[in-house]
Formats: C-alpha cells, sequence, structure tokens
C-alpha cells in the first residue's frame, strides 16, 4: 500500500513498482488505516506529511492492528535527525524524497525477506509458478499474494 497525498508522488511510485507488486493507493494516512483494515496489505510506503491525518498517527494506529506489517516512512526531510525520529515512531525504513528507484526496490526486497518473506520463481522442485508480488511466508508456510 502507497499512503501519498501528491499524485505526481504516486504516479512515480506506481511507474517504478507496478510491474512487481499489486498497488493500493491512500491519499492521506486516515484512508490508509481504512484500507490496511480492508486490504491487510504487506507492506505500506507512508508518507510523513499529508492532510486530516500524519504519517506518524497513521502509523501509531496502524501499529494498534498489526505489529508485524512493514512501513517504509517516505518524506521530503532529510536531516539525520528526521531519520531517527521515523525509526523511533514505528517504522521499518526510511526513504527520502526525491525517491531513487533502485534504492526503494532495494529496501522494500531487504524488508521482505527480514520479515521471513522470500519471493517465489518458478520450481520444477516444488510444482510453484512465480506470478508478480507472489510470496511464501517461511514462518507460516502459506503462499500470499503482496497487496
Amino acid at each position: 500500500m502507497i499512503a501519498e497525498d501528491n499524485e505526481s508522488n504516486y504516479r512515480l511510485f506506481q511507474s517504478i513498482l507496478r510491474k512487481e507488486y499489486s498497488l493500493i493507493h491512500a491519499w492521506d494516512g486516515q484512508e490508509a488505516i481504512e484500507k490496511f483494515k480492508e486490504h491487510q496489505p504487506q507492506i505500506i510506503l507512508m508518507d510523513i506529511n499529508m492532510p486530516r491525518m500524519d504519517g506518524y498517527e497513521a502509523t501509531k494506529e496502524i501499529r494498534k492492528l498489526s505489529a508485524d506489517v512493514p512501513i517504509i516512512a517516505i518524506t521530503a526531510f532529510a536531516y539525520a535527525s528526521d531519520e531517527q525520529r521515523v525509526l523511533e515512531n514505528g517504522f521499518d525504513g526510511y526513504m527520502s524524497k526525491p525517491i531513487n528507484a533502485p534504492l526503494l526496490k532495494q529496501q522494500i526486497a531487504s524488508i521482505l525477506q527480514k520479515e521471513n518473506h522470500i519471493l517465489i520463481t518458478d520450481s520444477p522442485r516444488t510444482g510453484l509458478s512465480a506470478c508478480p508480488g507472489m510470496f511464501f511466508s517461511a514462518s507460516s508456510s502459506k503462499i500470499f499474494l503482496l497487496r
């Protein structure tokens, strides 16, 4: 899920990620909470500065629902103190704008691997075929789609 109030920024995320992932868009923090409850996404990219409810407050509310879903803060602020504040407030990662596409993809892959989610590839041994966004959770031995 991508929580981003700026349409141009969302379109950038969409162009970077849509081939590998099914995307859900929330326009603000309040909608991010609603969409999280409805769709249970496997990872969240959360803009910090949004109307109605900022990314800090939305993350705090989502953490009440799930301590496990990885949340990456996306912000225009790039000071070391900003990154520290983000990581102290329930986020699993941090990325400053402007977005670096390869770095974003790398951070998402790293967080999903850390969360024990392994990307499935075509495998004659298991009989599983790869689909974009399909993952296997080693901790639960379940296959699920990244949304």
